[in-house]
């Protein structure tokens, strides 16, 4: 392989990485990129994977070059992800719901305040500093005024996440496409389902 190809690969991953950074933490670069999200994703993954072909094709020649190709892969591995996984907040959901809820119950109790209801069905977009709450940075309206902040999102539909239905328990509640059964209270309105 030659050395201008050596750079062309490690400048296109240094830029698929770089971009998967900025459009996650940033909320204008989500603004402006939208849904291209799942693509740059892929194309990332992409880059990486050809990147860790051609290293492996390299480091076959001598032992040396494959410890070396063994690090990079290693370093490229971890990087990418990183880049790639959820925020560091949400990494809590998965262990315990109920805890992580109630470490952050004052800042859901914010976004209800300072949250500003749209009647899309995936809802509208949290203010910059609460978008950590949500799997996709949203909430929405849901059954008789509840609000709702998703914690996963499945393809084609269903979900599960935390309600905000201070009169009512929300069960029987439409999550994309998922219902709402057994919600367990948290208290003060705040109910969670489908976790």
């Amino acid at each position: 392989m030659q050395p201008r190809h050596v750079w062309t690969a490690g400048g296109l991953t240094l830029t698929a990485l770089v971009t998967l950074l900025v459009t996650r933490r940033q909320s204008l670069a989500l603004e402006i990129i939208g849904d291209l999200w799942p693509w740059l994703t892929l194309g990332a993954w992409i880059v990486l994977t050809l990147t860790g072909m051609w290293l492996a094709g390299w480091a076959w020649r001598s032992w040396r070059r494959f410890v070396a190709a063994l690090v990079a892969a290693v370093l490229l591995g971890g990087l990418g992800a990183w880049a790639l996984q959820p925020s560091a907040p949400r990494l809590g959901v998965l262990r315990d719901r109920e805890a992580w809820f109630e470490a952050h119950r004052a800042d859901f109790t914010a976004a209800v305040a300072r949250g500003t209801r749209s009647d899309a069905y995936y809802g509208s977009r949290l203010p910059d500093d609460l978008r950590y709450l949500t799997i996709d940075g949203r909430f929405s309206v849901g059954d008789g005024g509840a609000l709702f902040f998703p914690q996963w999102i499945a393809i084609p539909d269903d979900a599960g996440g935390y309600w905000y239905s201070p009169d009512v328990r929300p069960a029987g509640y439409d999550m994309y496409g998922m219902w709402c059964e057994d919600p367990v209270d948290l208290g003060d309105g705040w109910w969670s389902c489908g976790m």
